[in-house]
C-alpha cells in the first residue's frame, strides 16, 4: 500500500511523534498494551511499515493502526480499520527537514 500524494485535511494522528515545528520525527508511538504484529523496513520500497493493536478505552473495540513511514516521498502515513476491516488513512506528516522544495 504506497500512496504518493493525499488531501490536506488530514487530522493530526496521535501516535505520530512531531517535531517543535510540527514535521513528523519518524518515531511512531505504541501504546503499552499495543500488540505489535509488524515493525519492518523494506529496502526495495524504502517504507518502513508499523502495524500494531490495542484495546480502546472501554475495552469495546479493538483498534488496529498502520503507519508507513515513506522515504520515497518523506511522508508518515497512518492508517487504522473500520468495523469492516477495511484499512482507511487518517493522516499524513511529512518528515521533519523535508519540504516541497527537497
Amino acid at each position: 500500500m504506497i500512496i504518493d500524494s493525499l488531501p490536506s485535511d488530514f487530522i493530526v494522528d496521535p501516535f505520530i511523534m512531531l517535531n517543535s515545528d510540527g514535521e513528523a520525527t519518524g518515531t511512531i508511538i505504541i501504546p503499552n498494551d499495543a500488540t505489535v504484529s509488524e515493525d519492518k523496513y523494506n529496502p526495495e520500497t524504502n517504507i518502513h511499515t508499523v502495524m500494531f493493536k490495542f484495546w480502546d478505552n472501554l475495552h469495546k473495540e479493538m483498534q488496529h493502526c498502520l503507519y508507513e513511514i515513506n522515504y520515497n516521498n518523506h511522508n508518515v502515513v497512518s492508517f487504522t480499520k473500520d468495523r469492516d476491516f477495511n484499512w482507511y488513512d487518517i493522516a499524513c506528516e511529512k518528515l521533519e527537514g523535508w519540504n516541497d522544495d527537497n
